[in-house]
């Protein structure tokens, strides 16, 4: 009987012992030393100078919105889940939020969210039908390669 138990229930045991890994923390937020004038002028450059394309701008608001991007790096910058089906895709793509906010003459905060997708194809299908676009958990690589650019033009 102790082996009946061994060899059958003790894995089911261990297996409730697995657990997912808390999310990752990122840093999406900054706060420079400098104008809101200045801080939003680097953010437009940073923009051009990575090929970001703008689907929205509104100083005003300190708001910027990029369109989609398609990219080739989607296991750099995202979480991919671990799973067979998780890996069979064709493309990634993401867009980015910026928000600016002038704390004082001389202080500005921005924010920055990345939204990524990834193309999952149907495995059944070996992609011959239409497969679907799937939201992907950011590593924050995106958002501090935007951050650090827009650091470097002050």
């Amino acid at each position: 009987m102790k082996k009946i138990f061994i060899y059958l229930f003790l894995p089911i045991l261990l297996m409730g012992c697995v657990t997912t890994p808390p999310p990752r923390l990122i840093t999406n937020t900054e706060i420079f030393q400098s104008s809101f004038d200045r801080v939003w002028g680097a953010t437009v450059a940073t923009f051009a100078e990575k090929t970001l394309p703008i689907e929205s701008i509104d100083k005003e608001s300190g708001l910027i919105g990029s369109n989609f991007v398609k990219t080739s790096r989607v296991y750099q910058i995202a979480e991919i889940p671990n799973t067979w089906l998780g890996s069979v895709y064709s493309s990634a793509r993401f867009k980015v939020n910026l928000f600016a906010k002038r704390i004082s003459n001389e202080i500005t905060e921005i924010q920055i969210n990345a939204h990524i997708e990834k193309y999952s194809a149907g495995v059944a299908t070996y992609g011959l039908a239409p497969g679907t676009w799937e939201p992907v958990q950011s590593k924050g690589i995106l958002e501090q390669e935007i951050l650090d650019s827009i650091k470097a033009k002050l």
